[in-house]
C-alpha cells in the first residue's frame, strides 16, 4: 500500500512494482489510474476503478522517512510562550467647574467641594468608568460618564450654566432707550429709570441710549447674584457751549471755583447750575450764575469795571510783596490814568526800578512821590564813629533812611544812639569818595542840637562796587527839599 501511493506519481514505477510482484494487478491498476497510466495484467485487461482522491484515504499515514547521510531539513523553532500582561497603572481625574463651591460627586459616594482653584483631582484605578455629578445653587446640574485608561491624567469638563435671572436695570437719566444685543426693545426704562428683563442665555449685551448724551452699555454673563443686585448704566450727557466776550481782552475765567483760564473762544460745561467769575487784572470781578442743558449754546457779554485808586493802589502793594513787578507796573499805570502824580503809584513803580537796578528811573518815580508828599524809605548802612574796616564788611551796621518831602530820618537797626531826623537844611550833602574807581561812601554832615556832626552814608550791598555808586548817586539826588 505504501508502494502504491507512491506509484501515483509514476505510471513507469507501477509497471516495475508489478513486475516484480510487489503489488497486485488490480492494485497496480488503481494506483496507475489515479496516476492517469495505462497498464495491463497479463492477457486481462486491467479493470478500470475511480478512485475518489478527494476523500480521506482509510489507509494509515506514512510514517516519517528516516534520517539519511544527505542531511536533515531543521526543526521548525518552537513557538514562544504568550507574555503576561502588563499591570493597569492609577489614573488621576481631573473635574474642572471653574468655580469655588461646586460640589462634586464621584459614582454617588465620594464627594468634594471646590475651592478657588474651581476644580479637584480625583486618584483612581484605571480601566474603569466612573459617574461624575456636578451641583452648585443657582446652576443646572451636570452629569457626565467617563471611561478611565490606565494612567496619566484625564480631564472632565464640568463648567456650570447658570439658572435664568431676573435682571433689574436702572439707567440714569431716566427714560432711555434700552436696546439688547444690538435690538431696541418695544419699551425702555420708565420715568424712575428702571428696566426688567428675564436672562436665560449665557451672555448680553445691554445698551443704553438718550438724545444729547453719549450711549452706554454693558456686557452681562449669566450668573445667579445677578437677581440680587441692580446693574445700573449712568450716560453722559453732552457738554453745553458757552461764548463769552468781555471789554478787556486778557480778561481770565474761573469755574465752579476752580483755576482761572484765559476767556477766548469758547467754552464747554457740564450741564447743570455754574458760578462763573470773570475777572482782569485792576478790574471789578464780575460773576455769572448759569444753568445749562446738554448739547445747549449760549452766549454773554460781561463788562468789568475799573477799580477805585484806592482798590488799585492796595491791589499793587499786595503784588509788590508778591514779587509780581509787571502787574505792579501794570497797575501804576492805570492809577496814572486818572491821576497823574498820584505819590503811592510812583513809590510803588520806583520801588519796582530799584529792584531791578535801575537806579535812573526809580530816582525820576521817587522824586515824583517826593514832590506829592509819599514818604520814601531806603537802605543804608553807617558805621558808628566813622570807623570803617573794609576786611570786616558791614553787615552789622544796617540802618534806613526816611525821605519825606521836608525833612530826612535816618534809624539805626544796631545804634539808636545815631538816630536823627532833621530838616533839609540841617543836611549838607557832600560828595561820593571813591576808591580805586569804586563808591565807598557818600559824604554828609548833619547839624543836631546847634552841633555839626560827619554822617558818612554807604551803600546796602555786601561788597564796595560800581553798584554801590549808582545807589548812592540816587540817595545824593534825593535828599534835598521836596
Amino acid at each position: 500500500m505504501e508502494l502504491c501511493v507512491e506509484a501515483m506519481t509514476s505510471s513507469s514505477l507501477a509497471k516495475k512494482f508489478l513486475a516484480k510482484g510487489i503489488i497486485t494487478c488490480a492494485v497496480a491498476c488503481v494506483c496507475a489510474v489515479s496516476a492517469n497510466a495505462q497498464l495491463s495484467c497479463g492477457d486481462r485487461p486491467c479493470p478500470r476503478v475511480i478512485v475518489n482522491l478527494t476523500k480521506p484515504s482509510r489507509l494509515r499515514p506514512i510514517p516519517s522517512p528516516r534520517p539519511t547521510n544527505r542531511g536533515t531539513r531543521p526543526q521548525a523553532e518552537s513557538e514562544e510562550s504568550p507574555k503576561l500582561a502588563a499591570p493597569c497603572k492609577n489614573a488621576d481625574l481631573v473635574v474642572v467647574c471653574g468655580m469655588p463651591g461646586c460640589l462634586i460627586t464621584l459614582n454617588n459616594t465620594d464627594k468634594h467641594l471646590t475651592d478657588n482653584a474651581g476644580g479637584f483631582i480625583f486618584q483612581l484605578d484605571g480601566k474603569q468608568t466612573v459617574k461624575v455629578k456636578v451641583t452648585k445653587p443657582g446652576y443646572k446640574d451636570l452629569e457626565a460618564t467617563k471611561k478611565l485608561d490606565c494612567g496619566g491624567s484625564q480631564d472632565v469638563p464640568a463648567f456650570l450654566t447658570a439658572n435664568q435671572v431676573m435682571l433689574r436695570i436702572r439707567t440714569i437719566p431716566a427714560e432711555c432707550d434700552i436696546y439688547l444685543d444690538s435690538q431696541k426693545q418695544p419699551k425702555g426704562s420708565d420715568a424712575q429709570g428702571l428696566f426688567s428683563y428675564l436672562l436665560t442665555k449665557p451672555n448680553l449685551l445691554i445698551e443704553a441710549k438718550k438724545p444729547k448724551h453719549l450711549s452706554k452699555s454693558r456686557s452681562i454673563q449669566l450668573r445667579p447674584e445677578l437677581a440680587n443686585s441692580e446693574i445700573v448704566l449712568e450716560l453722559e450727557a453732552l457738554p453745553a457751549t458757552l461764548r463769552a466776550s468781555t471789554n478787556v481782552p486778557e480778561a481770565q475765567i474761573a469755574i465752579d471755583g476752580k483755576s482761572s483760564q484765559a476767556l477766548t473762544g469758547t467754552l464747554s460745561l457740564p450741564p447743570g447750575h455754574h458760578s462763573l467769575v470773570i475777572a482782569a487784572l485792576g478790574y471789578t470781578p464780575a460773576t455769572l450764575d448759569l444753568s445749562v442743558g446738554p448739547d445747549e449754546t449760549i452766549s454773554r457779554e460781561v463788562k468789568l469795571e475799573r477799580l477805585s485808586i484806592s482798590d488799585l493802589q492796595a491791589q499793587a502793594e499786595r503784588l509788590l510783596s508778591s514779587r509780581l513787578y509787571d502787574d505792579v507796573l501794570k497797575l501804576c499805570g492805570y492809577i496814572f490814568e486818572s491821576d497823574r502824580g498820584n505819590g503811592v503809584a510812583h513809590r510803588l513803580a520806583g520801588s519796582v526800578y530799584l529792584t531791578r537796578v535801575d537806579y535812573m528811573n526809580a530816582s525820576a518815580q521817587f522824586d515824583q512821590a517826593l514832590i506829592a508828599g509819599e514818604p520814601i524809605v531806603l537802605r543804608i548802612r553807617r558805621h558808628p564813629n566813622e570807623k570803617f574796616d573794609l576786611a570786616k564788611g558791614h553787615e552789622t551796621c544796617e540802618a534806613q533812611i526816611t525821605l519825606r518831602k521836608n525833612d530826612v530820618e535816618f534809624h539805626s537797626l544796631r545804634n539808636a544812639a545815631d538816630d536823627f531826623k532833621i530838616g533839609y537844611d540841617q543836611l549838607q550833602v557832600g560828595a561820593i569818595q571813591l576808591k580805586n574807581s569804586v563808591a565807598i561812601y557818600l559824604a554828609t554832615k548833619v547839624t543836631i542840637n546847634d552841633k555839626r556832626r560827619d554822617y558818612n552814608f554807604y551803600a546796602f550791598d555786601k561788597e564796595l562796587s560800581q553798584t554801590g555808586k549808582s545807589y548812592l548817586e540816587m540817595i545824593q539826588r534825593l535828599l534835598r527839599s521836596h
